[in-house]
């Protein structure tokens, strides 16, 4: 796999595109700046290289796949950027722009680990501490636990956070509220109650909070611009899709049953 960033002008021309990541399985999301450039991130093995000329070099030491972020000025060039993750497969999928210029990130990590941690250098609540894995789980095909990362204009991690169950967290949705908090929402894939022993799987909040939960559900989580969880809904039944932010400050969260 490789990303590409393709950009187009109003009526629809192809301005730009660039490719990254060929060869390292580079899968990336982007939005754009005021001034022309635009913040990245996703997922890569190995090595990803960004920019020409000062080119900025990310690496994944144990070669299992880490999450990043960067910005790139108008000409391609990096700003700033940082790699993340954990011993497993680490991936961010939704990208946002908060009030301030930083960004919030969100994805998941620990793919195919047991009770796997995730580390962001300097950011408050790192490391984020995962489940250990159900009896069932087969780790090569739903084990991860969900991350939300916020970031400063000038590339400085802030907060994270997320939440952890012993089966598949995976992060669906991410937008932003005008005060810098944003709201996440997820499909949480625990068994139904026929499958597991007494009907419900424990899902572990970082600030501690532990719920358990008897079926496949959808939680929809609003952080502050802190990063204090400020409330969580729950679906059940569902597969969340998306979570957005309405202009009086509720949230509308989509999926299907």
């Amino acid at each position: 796999y490789g990303g590409v960033l393709a950009e187009f002008a109003a009526d629809g021309t192809l301005r730009d595109h660039t490719r990254y990541g060929v060869d390292d399985h580079v899968l990336i999301t982007a939005i754009p700046d005021d001034d022309g450039g635009r913040t990245v991130a996703g997922y890569f093995t190995n090595r990803l290289v960004l920019g020409d000329a000062d080119p900025l070099t990310l690496l994944d030491p144990a070669g299992t796949g880490q999450a990043f972020v960067a910005s790139l000025g108008p000409a391609g060039e990096p700003r700033w950027g940082f790699a993340f993750g954990s011993a497993g497969d680490d991936w961010a999928n939704y990208l946002v722009r908060l009030p301030d210029g930083g960004v919030a990130v969100a994805g998941y990590f620990g793919y195919g680990v047991d009770a796997p941690t995730l580390t962001v250098p300097g950011a408050e609540g790192s490391p984020l501490v995962g489940a250990p894995l159900h009896e069932r789980c087969d780790p090569a095909s739903c084990s991860a636990d969900a991350f939300v990362l916020t970031v400063g204009p000038d590339g400085a991690p802030r907060w994270v956070a997320g939440w952890a169950s012993p089966f598949y967290d995976a992060i669906r949705g991410l937008d932003v509220f005008p005060d810098g908090g944003v709201v996440a929402s997820a499909f949480v894939n625990v068994p139904f109650p026929a499958q597991s022993p007494d009907g419900k799987e424990p899902v572990t909040f970082s600030d501690g909070e532990v719920v358990r939960t008897p079926e496949p559900a959808t939680v929809t989580v609003r952080y502050d611009a802190d990063g204090a969880r400020a409330w969580t809904t729950w679906t059940a039944r569902s597969l969340g899709r998306a979570a957005t932010v309405t202009r009086d400050g509720g949230v509308v969260q989509a999926d299907h049953v």
